[in-house]
């Protein structure tokens, strides 16, 4: 796995997905979905500052002034126009290309409302007669990890108090141990790629060179098997979700929700909106929008028609769905209940979005980012 790779995938397309409500259409749902570019991320970064709308583009800045009339608006340092970058966890990395190689630069942390920028720090050590290293910026419990040679491949950004779980050059899930430098092997196989970890750091999905997924239960210290997930799923394709749960699709190209202590599958029978995976299906009557949420039965009707609307998708719970044509933004919390129409008056026809802790709404427009807080947002 690349992280830079990864973030390869997340620049919004120009065919970008439009709401189209003949979902018989989603057959061959992975090579479809393959088309469609995860529209947004989902950045679990910590803020401790409320009421606060930042931007720095002096349009977009009006618009928002507009919007939150009376909200104090600060500016966000600009990004360093010589360099690229790539907001990667909570970590924002400016790097640079050399013999198609990206080499990082420099390595900022979101604190408090604002990127700061970390002491890069350095790890080596032996494992069975093999050297690895690697270079690191730690903030609390996440971690970036870049320069890594050796034994060494890539890690996973959330750590498990001081444990640090990581790939091997020969395609192993390993941990180590920040402290004490102790390093384990968690397989064996030489199978075992493409990992991802819960929100809880309870489980770690473990792709086995597309042959099929398990998950390891790093309290139990066990791997088991996942019968009803997609072993060519992309990581657009799948998502936590609650406590204990998957939430993915099924070789029928419906939602299904696996429970990944008991490994029980339940589909929906419903082919939801995708591509990021939900358990949301939509109607369109008149001048409204219902959603409707498959796990529990809840609806929520919005008084806009988007069935034009462009749409992302985020934990299952935030759905924004955006216009250009119609110059509006609508983001809806389905778990609260509540959505947001937003006029937007910027240039930018293509916007992605990131949502925060459940506390912020990221816009970036590939230049500019911009944040606003839920509670400015609802209010």
């Amino acid at each position: 796995m690349n992280k830079f790779n990864e973030f390869d995938n997340i620049k919004t397309p120009d065919d970008w997905k439009t709401i189209n409500f003949e979902q018989a259409s989603l057959k061959n749902h992975y090579s479809i979905a393959s088309h469609f570019v995860m529209i947004g991320i989902c950045l679990v970064l910590i803020f401790s500052s409320f009421g606060i709308v930042y931007a720095y583009n002096e349009e977009f800045r009006s618009w928002l002034q507009e919007q939150f009339q009376g909200e104090k608006i600060e500016y966000i340092p600009q990004m360093q126009e010589d360099k690229m970058w790539e907001l990667d966890g909570k970590f924002l990395v400016y790097y640079h290309e050399k013999n198609n190689l990206k080499i990082v630069d420099e390595v900022y942390v979101f604190i408090d409302g604002k990127f700061v920028k970390k002491e890069v720090m350095h790890k080596q050590g032996k494992y069975k007669l093999q050297d690895y290293s690697f270079d690191y910026v730690r903030y609390q419990d996440q971690i970036f990890t870049f320069n890594e040679k050796g034994f060494f491949a890539y890690s996973l950004h959330l750590m498990k108090d001081e444990l640090i779980y990581f790939g091997s050059i020969d395609n192993n899930l390993c941990s180590l141990n920040m402290k004490t430098g102790e390093v384990l092997e968690i397989t064996n196989d030489h199978d075992s790629v493409n990992f991802a970890i819960s929100p809880n750091r309870k489980y770690i999905l473990i792709n086995k060179n597309d042959k099929y997924w398990t998950v390891y239960n790093t309290d139990k210290h066990t791997e088991k098997k996942i019968n009803e997930m997609n072993p060519y799923a992309h990581n657009e394709e799948y998502d936590f979700f609650g406590e204990h749960n998957l939430i993915t699709y099924d070789d029928d190209e419906e939602t299904v929700i696996i429970n990944l202590e008991t490994l029980e599958a339940k589909s929906l029978n419903e082919t939801c909106l995708y591509p990021a995976p939900s358990s949301f299906t939509v109607d369109f009557y008149d001048q409204q929008t219902t959603l409707h949420n498959h796990i529990d039965g809840k609806k929520i009707k919005i008084n806009e028609n988007l069935e034009n609307y462009r749409y992302s998708i985020f934990q299952n719970r935030y759905i924004i769905f955006d216009s250009f044509l119609v110059k509006k933004i609508v983001f809806v919390d389905f778990k609260e209940q509540k959505y947001k129409v937003l006029e937007y008056f910027g240039k930018e026809e293509y916007l992605e979005y990131f949502i925060v802790d459940n506390q912020y709404l990221i816009i970036n427009n590939t230049q500019d980012y911009y944040i606003m807080s839920f509670q400015n947002i609802f209010s």
